[in-house]
């Protein structure tokens, strides 16, 4: 439900209320993900919290809000109109690099129709400015095509999701391009993409177990790593071995080291999806683009390129403005800020110039120039991220016995409220 009311104080918001009422719905090729393991811990029986705490377990905290930006030719939830279209951000015909049925409006087109001009690809990336929820926020673009396997993390032999916990056996298998030379020797190139920035989200408390220096970081890099994953003493605080160390804004704070032990967005391991028309039997397939004509079968690969970063109590307690600087172009970029504080940060030149092989065979995609539309929305979701308890089972409060569980669903309703929303445009150079 959606609506606008004021607090005690006159101050009045638009606001999304999520209940617990039972709902079923079927969808096609559905998959799990857990939930992304809690950064932070306070203790869930604080009466008043500290703002600057960390959020804590994931449990008390069983929505999945969202604040994002979606490409203006494509509409959200309806499917049929986002395949082949989501997320392209694609503007080359070069059949050996990517099979061009696959986009819809493909640059290899030479009358795509409705007013398009002649071999232009256009399609609808995404920038989620916020979602997530529970102890971390997720922030990230989505762009398409996706990255081919050679130039993805490597997959673990026994676990389909053991690199959450950054705890894979298999070599390679938790960070892209850890161990180095292990990479190295294989590939022959870099994996993933290349120079992304995160800053650190220092509204939270500090821990001293997490400060780093850049001299102790770059040394390691230098080094090579050897170990199979990464900790605070090898990587940057990011756990991104190959992000942007340069300095932040010509200040004297480097990019991607936790020098105050605050909270660090870490690289988000989900990579994106490998998506299909809906009834695709083939084995990569996780998604559906939701076409079901046969002239529309599809199957493509959409990056996520995104960070997760440790929430603090003023999240839930209090006003927070989140922001997003969106720059197109060559030298353009996507940043992320809190209180106007930068947390992540993509360049033009990561998703023009990706890492290479001989045969040139990753795609190189434009930044995000696509008219975009805003969408609020707060989930409830059984198999991702943040969830209610007994969520898709027995109903919230189950049988109604565990005190832990009945205070969460005693909670519901549950707001995400919005003060507001405000977007500006540099009009000096036409941005």
């Amino acid at each position: 439900m959606t609506s606008t009311e004021c607090d005690d104080d006159d101050n009045c918001y638009f606001y999304i209320e999520s209940d617990i009422d039972k709902t079923n719905i079927t969808v096609w090729n559905d998959y799990i993900f857990p939930a992304l393991p809690p950064r932070c811990l306070e203790n869930p029986t604080s009466r008043i919290p500290r703002l600057s705490a960390c959020a804590a377990s994931i449990d008390y905290y069983p929505t999945w809000p969202g604040i994002w930006m979606f490409g203006n030719l494509g509409r959200s939830i309806f499917t049929g109109s986002t395949a082949r279209i989501w997320s392209f951000s694609f503007n080359e015909c070069n059949e050996a690099v990517f099979d061009s049925q696959n986009q819809r409006i493909s640059a290899c087109d030479d009358n795509p129709g409705s007013g398009m001009n002649p071999n232009q690809g256009r399609g609808a990336p995404e920038i989620d400015i916020l979602e997530g929820g529970g102890t971390e926020i997720s922030s990230s673009m989505q762009v398409g095509p996706g990255m081919p396997d050679d130039f993805r993390m490597l997959v673990d032999a026994e676990s389909s999701y053991c690199f959450y916990s950054y705890d894979c056996t298999t070599e390679g298998a938790n960070n892209p391009d850890m161990p180095t030379e292990y990479y190295q020797s294989l590939r022959g190139h870099k994996s993933w993409y290349l120079g992304l920035r995160y800053g650190a989200n220092n509204l939270c408390d500090v821990g001293a177990e997490e400060i780093q220096t850049f001299a102790q970081i770059n040394a390691s890099l230098t080094a090579g790593i050897t170990e199979n994953a990464c900790t605070t003493d090898l990587c940057p605080a990011s756990f991104d071995v190959n992000a942007d160390l340069g300095y932040m804004d010509q200040s004297s704070t480097h990019w991607g080291i936790n020098f105050n032990g605050t909270c660090f967005p870490k690289m988000n391991v989900y990579t994106g999806a490998y998506l299909c028309n809906a009834g695709n039997n083939a084995s990569a397939c996780t998604d559906s683009g939701g076409s079901t004509s046969a002239a529309s079968e599809f199957t493509y690969q959409m990056d996520a390129l995104s960070s997760n970063w440790g929430i603090h109590m003023a999240a839930y307690l209090d006003w927070v403005t989140y922001s997003v600087e969106w720059v197109t172009g060559d030298d353009g970029y996507i940043r992320w800020e809190v209180e106007g504080q930068p947390i992540y940060e993509v360049t033009a030149d990561s998703i023009t110039n990706p890492p290479q092989n001989t045969a040139q065979t990753n795609p190189k995609k434009i930044m995000i120039e696509e008219p975009m539309y805003f969408i609020f929305n707060v989930a409830l979701s059984s198999s991702w991220g943040s969830k209610p308890p007994n969520a898709g089972t027995a109903g919230c409060y189950g049988d109604g016995t565990d005190a832990t569980i009945n205070a969460i669903c005693d909670a519901f309703p549950m707001k995400m409220k919005v003060d507001y929303i405000r977007v500006y445009q540099d009009l000096s150079t036409m941005a």
